[in-house]
């Protein structure tokens, strides 16, 4: 289901689709990719500029750093809007990472590849090899899990 977030003016197709994936490249040259996504049904959008995107169900995929994959994802649900290039991600999100190996579980997440940080929110636990921390109402980490935010819980001192 489309969110509202698109205007009618800008879709240019819609259509109702089973499993299938799709990756979301950046601008200017070399493309890198931003952000790759398989799911089990959807429903999809394509602007009059040819940019795609559309809500998902039982969605898997990759997270992209520098045009590097960072990590990895599967939630139950996954929103990409024609708009930006954010992808969101609720019911269940998992994100997980190789190199250091960890884990970031909550309920919903905002990935921003302009920023390429990660809004984590509700419920955020993150594991990494010796310590588990968590649950916290929202985090701002990097996708490799190697920087951990905990914003509005913490501030710098002088």
């Amino acid at each position: 289901m489309i969110t509202g977030t698109e205007s009618k003016k800008s879709v240019l197709e819609s259509a109702q689709t089973s499993s299938g994936e799709l990756t979301t490249y950046g601008e200017g040259a070399p493309r890198k990719a931003l952000w790759a996504i398989r799911w089990k049904s959807a429903e999809l959008v394509y602007s009059e500029s040819g940019k795609a995107g559309g809500s998902m169900t039982v969605v898997e995929g990759d997270l992209f750093a520098n045009g590097k994959k960072a990590s990895r994802f599967r939630a139950q649900e996954g929103l990409a809007s024609v708009k930006d290039r954010n992808l969101h991600l609720s019911g269940g999100v998992t994100i997980e990472t190789s190199d250091p190996p960890g884990t970031l579980n909550c309920e919903s997440v905002v990935w921003n590849p302009d920023t390429e940080t990660i809004e984590a929110h509700g419920k955020v636990y993150v594991t990494m090899e010796t310590i588990k921390f968590g649950p916290f109402d929202k985090l701002i980490v990097s996708p490799d899990l190697k920087e951990i935010s905990t914003p509005g819980l913490a501030s710098p001192t002088k």
